[in-house]
C-alpha cells in the first residue's frame, strides 16, 4: 500500500472513500441516508454490488 501512497499503517473506510463510494451522492448520500435508518450497532446489513464495499465499510466504522 505504500506504493499507493497510503502509508505502511492500518487503512480506514477514509482513505479508501474517494476509490470505493462510486454510487451517486459519495459519502454524504451514504451517511445522509445511514442517519435515516437508525442502526443499532450490532445490525446486520446486506449491500448488493457493493463493488469495493464503501458504503458497508463506513457502516462498520461508524455505526459498529
Amino acid at each position: 500500500m505504500l506504493q499507493a501512497g497510503f502509508g505502511d499503517g492500518p487503512i480506514s473506510w477514509r482513505d479508501l472513500a474517494p476509490l470505493d463510494q462510486f454510487h451517486v451522492g459519495g459519502v454524504a448520500a451514504t451517511t445522509a441516508l445511514a442517519s435515516r435508518l437508525a442502526i443499532r450497532p450490532g445490525a446486520l446489513m446486506l449491500d448488493v454490488g457493493c463493488g469495493l464495499g464503501g458504503p458497508s465499510h463506513h457502516l462498520a466504522s461508524v455505526y459498529g
